[in-house]
Protein backbone atom coordinates (compact mmCIF):
# COMPACT_ATOMS: atom_id res chain seq x y z
CA UNK A 1 0.00 0.00 0.00
CA UNK A 2 3.06 2.14 0.66
CA UNK A 3 4.30 2.14 -2.87
CA UNK A 4 0.71 3.21 -4.02
CA UNK A 5 0.19 6.04 -1.70
CA UNK A 6 3.76 7.29 -2.91
CA UNK A 7 3.61 6.98 -6.61
CA UNK A 8 -0.08 8.17 -6.32
CA UNK A 9 0.78 11.55 -3.91
CA UNK A 10 4.52 12.01 -5.51
CA UNK A 11 2.73 11.22 -9.20
CA UNK A 12 -0.93 13.05 -9.15
CA UNK A 13 -0.12 15.92 -11.57
CA UNK A 14 0.56 12.92 -14.38
CA UNK A 15 -2.52 11.09 -14.32
CA UNK A 16 -5.33 12.78 -16.05
CA UNK A 17 -8.35 14.53 -13.94
CA UNK A 18 -10.70 12.01 -14.82
CA UNK A 19 -8.65 9.26 -13.28
CA UNK A 20 -8.66 10.67 -10.36
CA UNK A 21 -11.79 12.18 -10.15
CA UNK A 22 -13.17 8.07 -11.00
CA UNK A 23 -11.00 6.20 -7.85
CA UNK A 24 -11.90 9.42 -5.71
CA UNK A 25 -15.76 7.81 -6.14
CA UNK A 26 -14.81 4.66 -3.56
CA UNK A 27 -15.10 4.70 -0.50
CA UNK A 28 -11.00 3.70 0.18
CA UNK A 29 -9.69 5.16 -2.67
CA UNK A 30 -6.14 4.01 -1.91
CA UNK A 31 -7.25 0.36 -0.62
CA UNK A 32 -9.62 -0.13 -4.58
CA UNK A 33 -6.12 0.85 -6.19
CA UNK A 34 -3.91 -1.25 -4.47
CA UNK A 35 -5.63 -4.20 -5.19
CA UNK A 36 -6.39 -3.46 -8.91
CA UNK A 37 -2.50 -3.02 -8.97
CA UNK A 38 -1.53 -6.34 -7.35
CA UNK A 39 -3.70 -8.19 -9.67
CA UNK A 40 -2.19 -6.42 -12.48
CA UNK A 41 1.12 -7.59 -11.36
CA UNK A 42 0.59 -11.15 -11.64
CA UNK A 43 2.57 -12.16 -8.89
CA UNK A 44 2.01 -15.46 -6.69
CA UNK A 45 2.36 -14.01 -3.34
CA UNK A 46 2.72 -17.31 -1.53
CA UNK A 47 5.52 -18.84 -4.07
CA UNK A 48 6.94 -14.98 -3.63
CA UNK A 49 6.45 -15.55 0.23
CA UNK A 50 8.12 -19.20 0.02
CA UNK A 51 11.37 -17.78 -1.92
CA UNK A 52 12.19 -15.00 0.47
CA UNK A 53 11.77 -17.56 3.43
CA UNK A 54 14.18 -20.13 1.63
CA UNK A 55 16.80 -17.74 0.27
CA UNK A 56 17.05 -16.23 4.28
CA UNK A 57 19.96 -16.94 5.26
CA UNK A 58 22.08 -17.51 2.25
CA UNK A 59 22.33 -13.87 1.79
CA UNK A 60 24.22 -11.00 4.07
CA UNK A 61 21.48 -9.58 6.24
CA UNK A 62 20.72 -6.11 5.41
CA UNK A 63 22.37 -3.31 7.62
CA UNK A 64 20.01 -2.13 10.71
CA UNK A 65 18.47 -5.54 10.63
CA UNK A 66 18.41 -7.39 14.10
CA UNK A 67 19.79 -10.86 13.52
CA UNK A 68 18.45 -13.47 16.07
CA UNK A 69 21.29 -14.38 17.80
CA UNK A 70 24.15 -11.71 17.03
CA UNK A 71 25.15 -9.61 19.42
Amino acid sequence: MGFCYNQLAGHLHDYPVTSVERLLQYEKPLEAVRSHWMVEQDVDLEAEFDRVIHEWGHEEPESGMDTPGMS
